[in-house]
């Protein structure tokens, strides 16, 4: 009976270098989500956190931050930490149904004005 588990392992074996060099190569050619900070990015963003008096993660925020209306609709419920995503910055508390349009929307403020216009009459 043919064992796979052998044959991939041998495969590897043998093929190490070049397996791990196609692996290099594929993650380089992938987009950054977010891209790195400079050591000066990181000391502003950490001014920033502590200024605000968040932790890294959502959930290091203090209780009090939490209260209050959506910074978007203004609906008294449940609030939600936004941040920018290519820099990480906190942006400030809004509510799931605006925090997901705007994730919806790639945090795109041309896209955003755009569907502005198609919901404005005439526009």
């Amino acid at each position: 009976m043919f064992d796979q588990k052998a044959y991939n392992k041998q495969y590897y074996l043998d093929n190490a270098e070049a397996l791990k060099a196609k692996a290099r190569e594929r993650q380089r050619a992938k987009p950054r989500v977010r891209p790195l900070l400079t050591p000066e990015q990181r000391v502003e963003r950490a001014r920033v956190v502590s200024r605000i008096n968040i932790g890294v993660h959502p959930d290091h925020v203090t209780g009090e931050a939490k209260s209050g209306p959506c910074e978007i609709c203004k609906t008294d419920t449940s609030l939600h930490f936004d941040h920018d995503h290519r820099t990480g910055f906190f942006r400030g508390w809004l509510c799931s149904n605006c925090n997901k349009g705007l994730g919806m929307f790639r945090d795109s403020p041309h896209l955003l004005l755009a569907a502005f216009g198609y919901l404005t009459p005439g526009g």
